[in-house]
């Protein structure tokens, strides 16, 4: 991300040498979401890739919740820098799929600029929210919840206390983030 803002990626691939391709197979999805985006791989309903002769280099996913799409998911090639790249994909979405579209962008790396310059309107801000350092790895607080942390044969458990005192008794601590923008195609 880092190189790739500053311009210095090694790979650049413009979107129109690219073909744009649904992909059903799972296990592609998993790896490429793993190796390239910082959140990693998450359930999605609908994935479009770029492919830059036959290699998978940019993904775009979307769920499906009611008649609104969440796209959940946008990364390229590590080190790979696809002009046009969300564009592409994202018009191909809208001519096969639908218009009413929403996301969020995480403030810790993004104002949002990429949705803002494809016609997506912020929506509203979104306070910091807190996910947890387990063994030099954030892990979301949901798999923390206190129905959780007393089935877990790793953590500490008392019914008396709350998910906060569980887990510093556990010694295990929150990373708070910077809050998130939600964004709606306009």
């Amino acid at each position: 991300m880092i190189r790739n803002r500053l311009q210095l990626s090694k790979d650049r691939i413009f979107a129109r040498k690219c073909e744009v391709k649904e992909i059903s197979d799972n296990k592609v999805i998993s790896k490429f979401l793993d190796n390239n985006h910082l959140q990693g791989y998450v359930g999605s309903s609908i994935k479009i890739g770029l492919y830059f002769n036959t290699k998978l280099v940019s993904l775009v996913t979307f769920k499906k919740d009611g008649d609104i799409y969440n796209l959940n998911r946008f990364c390229n090639l590590i080190d790979t820098n696809i002009v046009g790249g969300f564009s592409k994909i994202l018009k191909y979405f809208i001519k096969n799929y639908s218009k009413n579209i929403i996301t969020f962008s995480n403030n810790d790396y993004s104002n949002g600029n990429l949705y803002k310059n494809n016609r997506f309107k912020k929506e509203y801000d979104l306070r910091p929210d807190y996910s947890y350092n387990i063994n030099g790895i954030r892990k979301h607080k949901f798999n923390f919840r206190k129905d959780r942390i007393k089935k877990s044969e790793d953590l500490i458990f008392y019914e008396n206390m709350s998910e906060y005192e569980l887990m510093l008794e556990n010694k295990v601590y929150r990373i708070y983030d910077s809050g998130k923008i939600k964004w709606k195609l306009n």
